[in-house]
């Protein structure tokens, strides 16, 4: 943790003797996930949720914006949350439940270019589009038990046949980022957004293996599994250290 902190103070210090500053910006975010579940297997159709593809987590950041001119910033953000594997089951016509395993912590490293619509206004509606350096750490045990206790108990006409499967994995990925800031800058100095974004995982960070059976029926092997990809929707309160210089006519 303390390794990448400084690790971002000392590539902020960077953009500032390398870059000419119009302006820099620090803020700090607060949110939800929604993170992508995928399936190699998918469950009996019957018993699946339509909603079987994203589970919810809290997320926080911290970003840094250097203003390279009144239109573009270079943007730099750290961020840390939870990642969860789960199967979604449906419950009578529209309610659904999940049973899963949140088993990896996740931290990210971002650095984006982002576009000022309004350079000479205090609305903000900023586009940004990057990469970022996603790690991943195992911090639990998967629990098979907990799991058919709790899938019994949601639908009893599935049962578990053998003891479930789980992976995850310790590892690196450079995934691409895109996003969309938006809010109002009050006094030019304080800033107060939202900030809505996607990202594409490429490697498989958990996966899950479910035997079981429905009605008293054998199906096949139903495979769930999480390669960082998500949406990330958070409020953000920002301070801009030195004012954005913008010419007047």
């Amino acid at each position: 943790m303390m390794k990448t902190i400084r690790s971002t103070l000392f590539i902020i210090v960077l953009f500032t003797k390398v870059f000419s500053s119009k302006g820099q910006n620090i803020a700090f975010e607060f949110g939800t996930t929604y993170l992508a579940q995928k399936a190699k297997s998918e469950l009996h159709p019957d018993i699946r949720s339509p909603h079987n593809y994203n589970t919810t987590q809290n997320v926080w950041k911290i970003n840094y914006e250097h203003f390279i001119n009144n239109r573009f910033y270079i943007l730099g953000s750290f961020c840390k949350y939870e990642m969860s594997t789960y199967f979604n089951f449906k419950i009578g016509n529209n309610a659904s439940s999940g049973v899963g395993w949140p088993g990896t912590d996740i931290t990210r490293l971002d650095f984006s270019l982002m576009y000022n619509v309004f350079s000479k206004r205090k609305f903000l509606l900023q586009p940004y589009a990057g990469l970022g350096i996603q790690k991943s750490k195992v911090r639990t045990a998967f629990s098979g038990d907990i799991f058919a206790q709790g899938l019994s108990s949601i639908r009893p006409d599935v049962r578990v046949l053998k003891d479930l499967e789980s992976d995850a994995f310790s590892m690196a990925q450079v995934v691409p980022v895109v996003g969309l800031k938006f809010g109002y800058a009050f006094w030019n100095r304080l800033e107060l957004f939202f900030d809505f974004q996607g990202v594409f995982g490429q490697r498989i960070v958990q996966e899950m293996r479910m035997v079981y059976s429905y009605q008293g029926v054998e199906q096949p092997e139903a495979i769930n599994f999480s390669d960082g990809s998500g949406r990330f929707y958070t409020l953000g309160l920002g301070y801009r250290i030195v004012k954005p210089k913008v010419k007047r006519r």
